[in-house]
């Protein structure tokens, strides 16, 4: 992240254009290879306005529009960080639990809390040692439950105690096992019960060993040469780390959610706590971790909090600033950085046009 971020909300949240975004992000499509894209935006607090572009299935033409649907990947990770502070202002859990207190595991994993898997300062590796992908695919995973994800767990070393953040998409998996076992339900019950419901997110869900949700886009690997729709990500029971299907008008829900002092959602105090940095930002990207997110500081006293996601035929970025009272969400139906470099380019238009007003 960098300055031209914060550029991008003075901009397009307070005089939005878009004739000039259309034609940048169209302009990015063409020349790309991406499909399709989605990009919402969240203004004053409150859900915007959402922009479709290009198409959602390039055999059939059928188009981009604003209700189409994406796996978000990584995405998901803010979400099962909302479900959990939920859950600990009901008194169901707390952040600072030790895994144990939930989950039969050995003894070396025993004493890490569900605050330091959150925040991906537990030690665990990025992976399940027993997950497996599809054959000569990127990395399409075979769906996992929470019965196999604890028999890997029985097997995983620990690198050792609290150390500095290394991302781990199995503690995040862990933590949707905890929130089955201390909530009583399954993951993807509690996270509609608990985040979706509450928020209005009704084209959102997360889909265990279902058949492909209605008004998906389809799949396309940034690999091909040559786009060919290929089938979406499967996932069993262990998919908190990246098994939610959206919109970009339900995120920008879910972002206006982190910003609204009036809602009821969360208190200031969690959502305070979710956001804040756990250590110093990346040398190189410039991002520290925080409980669900990562946060960038910017020029003028801004932050930028956001989390990124990628299924390998999509690709997701979620943003919002605080200070700003904005946010955006960018979708796109090709996997790899498909979003975060079409958010660059919104991100130049976005600072040519605040610069012009100063």
């Amino acid at each position: 992240m960098s300055f031209t971020i914060a550029a991008l909300f003075l901009s397009l949240a307070q005089n939005p254009d878009p004739a000039a975004l259309k034609q940048l992000v169209e302009g990015h499509l063409a020349s790309s290879g991406v499909p399709g894209a989605v990009v919402a935006f969240v203004v004053d607090g409150k859900p915007g306005a959402v922009h479709a572009f290009g198409l959602a299935d390039l055999a059939s033409g059928r188009k981009m529009t604003p209700q189409t649907r994406f796996q978000v990947g990584s995405v998901t990770k803010p979400v099962t960080t909302a479900l959990l502070a939920r859950l600990q202002a009901k008194g169901v859990l707390s952040l600072d639990d030790p895994l144990s207190k939930h989950v039969d595991v050995p003894a070396t994993l025993a004493s890490i809390t569900l605050r330091e898997l959150a925040q991906h300062r537990s030690g665990l590796p990025r992976e399940a040692i027993n997950r497996r992908d599809l054959p000569d695919s990127p990395s399409v995973m075979i769906p996992m439950s929470n019965e196999e994800l604890l028999e890997g767990l029985a097997k995983t070393p620990r690198s050792g105690e609290v150390v500095e953040a290394s991302y781990s998409n199995l503690g995040f998996a862990v933590l949707g096992l905890v929130a089955s076992e201390a909530a009583d339900g399954g993951y993807e019950r509690l996270v509609a019960q608990h985040v979706l419901q509450p928020l209005g997110m009704s084209a959102s869900g997360v889909y265990v060993d279902e058949a492909t949700p209605d008004g998906l886009a389809s799949c396309y690997w940034p690999e091909d040469e040559e786009p060919i729709a290929r089938a979406p990500w499967r996932f069993g029971s262990a998919c908190a780390f990246s098994g939610l299907v959206s919109t970009a008008g339900d995120l920008a829900r879910f972002l206006a959610a982190q910003l609204d002092r009036e809602d009821t959602f969360l208190s200031n105090a969690l959502r305070e706590e979710l956001r804040r940095p756990t250590q110093a930002p990346d040398p190189q990207s410039g991002l520290a971790p925080a409980t669900g997110w990562f946060v960038a500081n910017l020029p003028g006293g801004l932050q930028a909090i956001a989390h990124g996601g990628e299924v390998d035929g999509h690709s997701s970025m979620i943003a919002f600033f605080p200070k700003l009272n904005t946010g955006i969400v960018i979708l796109c139906n090709r996997g790899g950085d498909s979003a975060e470099m079409l958010s660059r380019n919104v991100m130049g238009l976005a600072l040519q046009a605040w610069m012009q007003r100063q």
